[in-house]
């Protein structure tokens, strides 16, 4: 809640078109507010199965009449069921009829847990539970649980799948900034959450504070979704066979606060003054079902992965979601005998320390028809750990992220398509924005071809890779005129530019890099809001850093990236401000670094021209002529820019002024200069 006024300055985005092709999207809460936006949005990104949850079927059949009004959608694209989460019996029915439809060859992509309860009065459901635990942990746990499954399966499953298929299904915890407003006392009760049933405790902590149930709620969707990611691993350094995250709609002016159970009346004011609309708000959900393997066990706030407060990863906390998480197993181990094992498994290893296998999954207990082996349900990489791949070194330092293995894989992409992806980078994105090193590119292509004889590619090395396949495969799909969503399969397995960021034991160039990288994947997939934004981080981070300040010095090649990445950045953003009409980031009054102005750039190898078909391969020699004349004009751009802002001219601009501009701007249009900077 502590973000709530910067709210209305955050637009999220949707992504790339085609993003959901061929897939099944459940929505939990799917009749109003953000889940019926979500699945709308769905629909129009491609899904051709949305499956609504919803606690009134009559409700839930006018919220599907209104997506296929505004969408087109077939009347077999959008089946509502009965979900009502305060009881147990329905969730089980549910999950029942999931089953069913995944057994009978229909797939299960993407579930999203969004179903929800914010009430400030005191109720307990006929399973004996405080209302609003019980909808929005418990019963979103067992949904989960009972989910998982299949969800995997559909993974598994290929033989449906369309081209431009989600590489790893995704389960959705719909969570809240909210819970790091939790005080959460009961967390040294002896058993937390009969303290949370307790309604004399109940009285006492929301007469303190009348958000405390709800947020304390929230936090414990946090803990599910920790302890669910940890369920479902990642084997031998592959993909999570599940992806779970969970993520903030940001406060949205959903019916949350205006259903019969009376939310707290500072929730319901806050929300007229600075919510954001459901449109934009359920835009995070599809965003958190797209977002990578970086994601697993992480939150999502703004589209970005954020760190989730004290409140989740102190101590004391840790200790009291491993109790909580118990509790919850002996809870619905005894709803579900399908998920007894759960409990004991979990209070056996309780004491191993993340990384080790601890629970044994007795398939036949989850009755999923198509496989009869016992599988092994392992932890991911612990939030905190270090994968150290050798050779991934920037002047000595490690340049991997904390918990972070990214790989590509020898079935992704043939040599010669990925030959042809480098060739497409080099050419079309190197000369105007030069922020790589092409001898750099070189070694990870030789890494990355090495890799497939059985080694592996990880850290940021496989980053790079990755995102040069997605940004080539981007641009080359475009220019077939033919879908680009595959190139999120790339995009997914590297790391978001947020969280390089934070990531302090690499050298900020490497970071600043990467940064750009994935500007330029923003900016040929015309996403307007995603390339503005990113532009303006760039830009904040290099200021930060004391880009803007750099001095040429000879002979250092060091010093010189240093300035290629920086006229990049700046030109970039230049470029940003002029198409949309918006503030440069920086004023040049405040620089002094120099932009680049050399011309040839060093010639080195560049070992995938050879694995390029004949026709794809033609004589490059890269030369950055080009990009030094670019930085020419938009120091021009700039300054006539500047010098208009600060007059406060409009349209009239003095003479003095365009001739003295006009002179800049011919002086490099003259043919000679435009050849020698070809």
């Amino acid at each position: 809640m502590s973000n709530l006024l910067v709210l209305p300055f955050h637009r999220p985005t949707l992504p790339p078109p085609h993003s959901f092709d061929g897939q099944t999207v459940l929505i939990t809460g799917a009749n109003t507010g953000v889940g019926r936006e979500a699945a709308r949005h769905a629909i129009n990104l491609g899904a051709t199965k949305i499956i609504m949850g919803v606690r009134n079927v009559s409700k839930g059949e006018a919220a599907k009449d209104d997506i296929r009004r505004t969408t087109g959608a077939a009347s077999d694209a959008i089946e509502v069921w009965p979900l009502e989460m305060g009881s147990f019996d329905s969730v089980k029915s549910f999950a029942a009829r999931a089953e069913k439809h995944v057994k009978e060859g229909g797939r299960l992509d993407v579930a999203i847990m969004n179903a929800g309860l914010a009430t400030g009065l005191w109720e307990q459901t006929s399973d004996g539970w405080e209302k609003t635990i019980q909808v929005n942990c418990l019963s979103t746990a067992l949904l989960s649980l009972k989910l998982l499954p299949l969800l995997k399966q559909s993974k598994s499953d290929t033989s449906n799948s369309h081209p431009g298929a989600i590489a790893v299904p995704h389960l959705v915890i719909v969570a809240s900034d909210i819970h790091q407003m939790a005080n959460f006392s009961e967390r040294n009760a002896s058993n937390i959450l009969q303290a949370l049933n307790d309604k004399k405790l109940w009285e006492k902590t929301q007469s303190v504070n009348p958000l405390e149930r709800y947020a304390v709620s929230k936090l414990l969707d946090h803990y599910i979704t920790i302890e669910l990611a940890n369920m479902v691993a990642a084997k031998d350094g592959a993909l999570p066979q599940v992806i779970v995250n969970c993520v903030t709609p940001g406060f949205c002016k959903s019916q949350l606060m205006s259903r019969g159970e009376k939310a707290p009346l500072i929730l319901r004011f806050l929300q007229w003054l600075v919510a954001r609309d459901v449109v934009d708000g359920s835009k995070t959900f599809l965003d958190a079902a797209m977002y990578g393997v970086d994601s697993h066990g992480k939150y999502l706030e703004n589209e970005i992965i954020t760190h989730p407060g004290k409140i989740v990863t102190d101590p004391d906390c840790i200790k009291a979601r491993k109790q909580i998480w118990q509790e919850t197993l002996n809870v619905l181990g005894d709803v579900d005998a399908d998920l007894d094992f759960l409990r004991d498994d979990y209070s056996r290893d309780i004491s191993v320390e993340f990384g080790s296998p601890w629970i044994s999954r007795k398939l036949a207990a989850v009755r999923v028809a198509t496989t009869s082996s016992i599988e092994r349900w392992r932890c991911p990489v612990p939030p905190g750990s270090c994968t150290f791949i050798p050779g991934d070194h920037i002047n000595g330092r490690p340049t991997i992220l904390p918990g972070f293995v990214n790989e590509t894989w020898a079935d992704d992409i043939s040599i010669p398509a990925a030959a042809s992806l480098f060739r497409t980078y080099c050419s079309v994105i190197h000369p105007q924005y030069p922020f790589l090193n092409i001898r750099d590119c070189g070694d990870y292509y030789l890494r990355w071809k090495s890799s497939l004889s059985g080694g592996r590619l990880g850290g940021w090395a496989a980053f790079f890779v990755n995102m040069i396949f997605a940004t080539g495969l981007l641009i080359e799909s475009k220019a077939d005129n033919a879908p680009h969503s595959k190139y999120q399969n790339f995009k997914l397995r590297a790391q978001a530019e947020q969280s390089i960021m934070a990531d302090s034991s690499s050298t900020p160039l490497i970071r600043l890099q990467a940064m750009l990288l994935s500007a330029m994947l923003a900016l040929h997939a015309e996403n307007t809001w995603r390339i503005a934004h990113v532009s303006g981080v760039i830009m904040k981070f290099a200021s930060l850093h004391r880009f803007h300040r750099l001095k040429k010095i000879q002979n250092d090649s060091r010093n010189t990236m240093m300035i290629r990445v920086w006229s990049s950045a700046y030109t970039l953003d230049r470029s940003v401000s002029s198409a949309l009409g918006t503030p440069v980031s920086l004023p040049d009054m405040y620089i002094s670094s120099p932009l680049y102005e050399d011309g040839p750039e060093d010639q080195c190898p560049m070992p995938w021209l050879s694995d390029c078909t004949p026709r794809e391969s033609p004589n490059l020699s890269p030369t950055l002529k080009t990009f030094a004349h670019i930085c020419k004009i938009r120091t021009v751009q700039s300054l006539f820019m500047h010098m208009v802002e600060k007059d406060n001219l409009e349209d009239s601009v003095p003479l003095e002024l365009q001739m003295h501009m006009l002179e800049a701007v011919r002086k490099w249009e003259e043919p000679d200069t435009i050849s020698m900077h070809r």
